[in-house]
This record gives structure tokens, sequence and C-alpha cells, in this order.
């Protein structure tokens, strides 16, 4: 009985011990993944979005100032900025062979950190994208009928 528990805990501390050492490894391509797919949603949403505005009548609307203009385009410095942030995840960043550990934890903060500034910026242009709706059904009349 007590060599099983010694297996066992040895078993588990040599578990925890892979664990520790792919961890790097790990949030590196989690990190990449997660990067990919705001890459996916930035490129969609910004896509969708331009297609709205170029198909629907808003910029040949008497109200279409070049201040209205402007906020339309509000959105758009924010999607460009977190795809940047975002492909920065995926870019390869080269590291010194004798050093290679301490090399893939800073990797893995750089990375991890372009990712939370890149979901930020996400999130504030849907902000933006929500406050240019709101203005537009607020500001705009319905065409007649």
């Amino acid at each position: 009985m007590n060599t099983d528990n010694q297996s066992i805990l040895e078993i588990a501390k040599e578990y925890w011990a892979k664990v520790n050492r792919e961890a790097p490894l790990v949030a590196i391509a989690k990190c990449e993944d997660a990067a990919k797919q705001l890459i996916t949603l930035n490129s969609l949403t910004t896509t969708i979005y331009i297609g709205i505005i170029s198909f629907s009548d808003i910029l040949k609307h008497p109200l279409s100032s070049r201040p209205a203009l402007l906020f339309l385009v509000l959105p758009l410095p924010f999607w460009l900025t977190s795809l940047i942030l975002a492909t920065r995840v995926i870019v390869p960043r080269t590291y010194v062979v004798k050093q290679i550990q301490e090399d893939y934890e800073k990797i893995s903060r750089l990375k991890h950190g372009f990712l939370k500034w890149s979901y930020a910026l996400l999130i504030i242009s849907m902000l933006a994208l929500i406050a240019v709706i709101t203005i537009y059904l607020l500001c705009v009349p319905p065409p007649p009928a």
C-alpha cells in the first residue's frame, strides 16, 4: 500500500513537471489560436461594415457632412489597430538557443500582451460601432414611403 502511494506521488510529480516544462509552448499556441480568431473576427466585421456603408444610401443623404462621415469611420482605426496587434502575435520571434527557456517565457508574455490589447481594441471598436448605429438611427430620418 505504501509503495502504491509512492508510485502515485511519483507519477503525479512527473506529470506536473511535464506540464511545467510545456506550459510556455502551450501558452504560445493558445495565444496564436486566439489571435487567428481575432483576425478573422476583425476582418469579417470590417468587411461587413464597409459593405453596408458602400451599398447603403447613407453617403447620398443630405446630412452626410464631413463630421458625420468622419464619425462613420470611427470604428475603422480600432479594427485596424486590433488587426495589427493580433497579427503581431502570429509573427515568429527569434531566440537564442542558450537561453531558450527565458526567451519562450518572454515571447509568451509579449504575445499575451499583444493579444490583450487586440481584444481590448476590438471591444472598443464594437462600442464605437454601437455609437455610430445609435447616432445614425436617431439623426437620419427614414426614407419617405
